[in-house]
């Protein structure tokens, strides 16, 4: 008699032998992060430890990989806090506007952000509520050289956050 796991597993291996992700989460900031996915070669419910640096650490070693539409349903509802944090940031296929990803801000995205007229940027920061994201666009701003007063308008958004 199967179990009802057995079809999601093999749905699992089917998907993983026939082409790409559905979608691709990376780590993106420092410290570990424990998310909870499917087990693809059980069915059942488990959590995955991703730890290293975002800069440091080979990208693969940072991403989380889903499969299937179910895979990502599941991974997006039980880790709802740490994608809208932007702890988590989607590197690969499709986005749904379930989450709101106004903080899942890749490198690229904040390196286009802090590299804009002044007065783009103070619009764009505006919609960052995340901590975390200020803090990874502060560290690019400074990275590129960016003028006293764009790091000063980052680290006043900041504090806003922070309060």
């Amino acid at each position: 008699m199967a179990r009802l796991n057995d079809g999601i597993v093999a749905e699992i291996m089917r998907a993983q032998e026939e082409g790409d992700p559905v979608k691709v989460y990376r780590k993106a900031i420092v410290g570990k992060i424990v998310a909870r996915v499917i087990d693809p070669f059980s069915g059942e419910r488990a959590e995955v430890l991703v730890e290293g640096h975002p800069e440091k650490t080979p990208a693969p070693d940072l991403e989380i990989s889903l499969w299937t539409p179910l895979e990502v349903t599941y991974f997006e509802k039980f880790n709802r806090g740490i994608i809208e944090n932007g702890s988590l940031i989607v590197v690969g296929g499709r986005s749904d506007d379930i989450i709101n990803f106004s903080n899942a801000l890749s490198d690229e995205d904040l390196k286009r952000i802090c590299t804009e007229p002044f007065f783009s940027l103070r619009k764009d920061i505006k919609k960052i509520t995340s901590e975390t994201t200020m803090q990874r666009l502060l560290s690019i701003a400074k990275d590129v050289n960016r003028p006293a007063r764009t790091l000063q308008e980052i680290e006043l958004r900041l504090e806003e956050i922070q309060q």
